[in-house]
């Protein structure tokens, strides 16, 4: 019986080495579109950064608009996701919500380029549709921790708030794409720590909670 015809060549990559590959990828063109704009960011140059060739880019990609969905995706899933399993401490429902801000306002190395990527998301949605729906998908991945806790803490008596508790959360989300906006802009003044404190009290007076001044600060 003749010997079986070997393949030469390398053997075909894994389905999780793939996912691997393509995630850092994505992580690469946020880094660009954080570092020059959407508009600005090209295919020759995510290759370049991330050490492949166009036309592996093109492998995983159909196209460069499809790449940008996908990296603000994985971006949006990555931020909820965190907010998710703070959402899950076991604590009361002021502390959760504290621990929500301070999640949100953590990590100094990069919570710029996340503000920078938030506004750059929220921009590009305005002209496609499928960014729009993900993009609403994402709010909604802030609102509902934080509606969930309001709810709770007013059911238990712990808040007393001086507005509805979807105004109130809502007034607590713009506050937050203005902070981060500033963040982005770099104003002088502006620190995490600083955007934790405002979070912080203000959410203190909108719930009707007597906080400790300081509110402890971000955790890093």
């Amino acid at each position: 019986m003749p010997n079986a015809t070997r393949r030469v060549g390398r053997p075909p990559l894994s389905e999780e080495v793939l996912r691997e590959r393509r995630a850092a990828i994505l992580q690469v063109t946020l880094g660009l579109v954080a570092e020059v704009g959407t508009d600005n960011v090209k295919l020759r140059d995510v290759a370049a950064r991330a050490g492949v060739s166009v036309g592996t880019l093109q492998h995983y990609f159909v196209t460069r608009d499809q790449m940008l969905r996908d990296a603000f995706s994985q971006h949006a899933h990555a931020v909820v996701s965190t907010l998710q399993e703070a959402a899950r401490s076991p604590v009361d429902p002021w502390e959760r919500i504290r621990l929500l801000l301070q999640t949100i306002t953590a990590s100094p190395e990069n919570l710029r380029q996340r503000c920078v990527l938030w506004i750059e998301f929220a921009a590009a949605s305005l002209r496609d549709p499928e960014l729009r729906r993900l993009m609403e998908d994402a709010y909604e991945g802030w609102r509902e921790p934080l509606l969930s806790a309001v709810k709770e803490g007013i059911a238990s008596g712990l808040f007393k708030p001086v507005l509805p508790p979807e105004t109130a959360v809502s007034n607590l989300l713009a506050l937050i794409d203005g902070l981060e906006m500033a963040l982005a802009l770099e104003i002088p003044g502006i620190s995490n720590e600083q955007v934790f404190q405002q979070l912080h009290d203000v959410a203190a007076v909108l719930l009707g909670v007597t906080a400790p001044a300081d509110g402890g600060g971000p955790e890093h």
